[in-house]
């Protein structure tokens, strides 16, 4: 009796322990949660990459639709284009006063607030609080010595100071 109650004893104490080392897992392999959460991070990146550009390809409709010019501005890169329905009528390049921006640049559209028209070739365009696109010649008002300048050369800025009206958008892409 003394020794099936042994047996028994030791059985039990050699399952429980063999249980107990395999509820404990391989700690090397990642759990599935934080599978599941490196996949939900990419899964929401990848969404908010395809809203932007769903907003940017409605954007581009809008503006076919509305029959008017149009600006696109590519920051990172310092290029940018004066675009017409869907065909591109001016490519240009452009420079910011310093690498990091003023008021950081979101993307969207902005609305061309005011056009600055100085004497000669010292047009600026204002969009919003945001942004002023002229060229490093130009006097812009002080009121707007707080917002982001992008410099462009006088025949590109001359060229789209003509060719947008006040209202006209501008498409930021980051």
């Amino acid at each position: 009796m003394e020794r099936t109650r042994s047996r028994i004893i030791t059985s039990l104490c050699c399952f429980l322990a063999l249980f107990l080392l395999g509820a404990g897992g391989d700690r090397n392999e990642p759990d599935e949660r934080t599978l599941l959460l490196k996949q939900s991070e990419k899964l929401e990146e990848r969404i908010d990459l395809l809203t932007a550009e769903q907003d940017f390809l409605l954007f581009q409709k809008a503006m076919y639709d509305a029959d008017s010019r149009y600006l696109i501005l590519y920051p990172a890169s310092g290029k940018g284009q004066l675009k017409y329905k869907n065909r591109v009528l001016r490519s240009f390049k452009f420079s910011s006063s310093s690498k990091r921006l003023v008021k950081p640049l979101g993307a969207g559209a902005l609305s061309l607030a005011d056009k600055v028209d100085g004497r000669g070739s010292r047009h600026a365009l204002i969009y919003g609080d945001i942004l002023i696109l002229q060229t490093r010649k130009s006097r812009v008002p002080i009121k707007a010595a707080h917002m982001t300048r992008f410099y462009l050369n006088s025949k590109d800025l001359n060229a789209v100071f003509y060719a947008v009206e006040e209202g006209s958008p501008a498409y930021i892409i980051q």
